[in-house]
C-alpha cells in the first residue's frame, strides 16, 4: 500500500491505461480478475508505478466469454454488477473492458475504506460491509452495490484518503450509476419478451438499442479518463 495520495493516484493511472491498452491492442486482452490483490506498485528511481499482476483468468477477446461469473469469494466484492446479472440483462455473453475498469472503481471504493496512510485500518462497519459483499448471492450483491455507487458516504473514508471522494469516487459512481440506472430502464421496457427486438411500440415509435458495452454510453475510457488523468492521451506518458 502506499502512504501518499499522489503516489497512489498516479499508480492508479498507470493500471488503468494498462487495462486500456490491453483492451484496444492487436490482442484485445482482458485481465477479468481486478482485485486488490492484482495490483501491484513498483518504485523505481524515486517514482511509483502501478503494475497488473496476476494474468491467470486473462483471455484474448475473440476467446473471451462470461466466464467465472460467481468469482471466487475473494473477488467477488470487485466484480462488474453486470456479472451479477443474467445474460439477457447484461445485453452480452462476452467479456468486456467496461467489467475491469468497473473493478478498478470497486478496488477504490475498497481501498479507502481498508487502509489509511499505507496501513490496514478498517473500521468495523467496513469490515461488516466487506464481509456481505463476500457472502452474499448475485441478486443481493447486485442491489448492494447500485446502491453504494448512490452513496459515497465521506465520513467512512479514511482520513489520507478523502480528497478523492470528490475528485474520483463520487464522479466515477455517478457515470455508472447512470448507466446502469439507464439499463434498468431499457430491461423493464422489454419485460416479457425474448428479446428487447421482440418489444412492439406504437405505431411510429422505436425503441433505441441499448449500448451495453458502455451503458448507453454513460461509461467509456475517455469518460474515465477525464476524471482521473492528469494529462492528455495524445502524451507519450500514456503507454
Amino acid at each position: 500500500m502506499i502512504s501518499n495520495l499522489e503516489d497512489y493516484k498516479e499508480a492508479m493511472r498507470h493500471i488503468v491505461l494498462g487495462i486500456h491498452f490491453l483492451a484496444v491492442s492487436d490482442q484485445k486482452m482482458f485481465h477479468r480478475d481486478i482485485n486488490r490483490s492484482s495490483l501491484m506498485f513498483r518504485l523505481e528511481d524515486g517514482k511509483v508505478y502501478g503494475v497488473i499482476n496476476s494474468f491467470n483468468l486473462a483471455e484474448r477477446e475473440d476467446n473471451s466469454s462470461k466466464g467465472h461469473k460467481s468469482g471466487q469469494s475473494w473477488e467477488r466484492p470487485f466484480m462488474s454488477i453486470s456479472l451479477h446479472l443474467d445474460e439477457k440483462m447484461m445485453g452480452t455473453t462476452e467479456y468486456i473492458e467496461r467489467f475491469d475498469l468497473e473493478s478498478i472503481l470497486y478496488v477504490m471504493w475498497w481501498e479507502v475504506r481498508l487502509s489509511d496512510k499505507g496501513k490496514l485500518f478498517a473500521t468495523e462497519e467496513a469490515q461488516e460491509t466487506y464481509k456481505k459483499w463476500i457472502e452474499l448471492d448475485d441478486k443481493n450483491l447486485h442491489d448492494f452495490k447500485r446502491v453504494a455507487l448512490w452513496d459515497i458516504r465521506e465520513d467512512l473514508i479514511n482520513e489520507s484518503y478523502r480528497p478523492l471522494c470528490w475528485t474520483w469516487l463520487r464522479p466515477l459512481c455517478r457515470i455508472f450509476a447512470d448507466g446502469y440506472s439507464e439499463l434498468l430502464e431499457y430491461n423493464s421496457n422489454c419485460e416479457g419478451t425474448e428479446t428487447c427486438s421482440d418489444f412492439s411500440l406504437p405505431d411510429g415509435e422505436e425503441l433505441i438499442e441499448f449500448d451495453y458495452d458502455t451503458l448507453g454510453g454513460h461509461v467509456t475510457f475517455e469518460k474515465i479518463w477525464e476524471i482521473m488523468g492528469d494529462y492528455p492521451m495524445s502524451s507519450s506518458r500514456c503507454y
